[in-house]
């Protein structure tokens, strides 16, 4: 099977969240639940965010079979809410 260029957009009510002890986080804004993840699995959905041309791959399968991303059109972005925030 070959593999594509798609891009995703991180679902809501999911958001990226960074804190000094905890740096990769899933945050569910609806729940205000936290999910670590490890640094390349949120490298990969930082980038889920409409604007990028991503290489399909096991991490993106994984989070979209989960309902935490999507596949969209390009310029879909998402919400100012949902974007990276650091917190320290």
């Amino acid at each position: 099977m070959v593999k594509s260029n798609m891009y995703y957009k991180l679902n809501k009510p999911y958001a990226l969240r960074k804190w000094l002890k905890t740096p990769y986080v899933l945050y569910n804004l609806d729940l205000n639940s936290l999910e670590a993840l490890q640094e390349n699995e949120f490298e990969m959905l930082a980038n889920c965010d409409g604007l990028y041309n991503i290489k399909e791959n096991d991490i993106l399968r994984r989070f979209e079979n989960k309902n935490i991303i999507s596949k969209c059109e390009k310029g879909h972005c998402i919400d100012e809410i949902q974007k990276y925030k650091f917190y320290n």
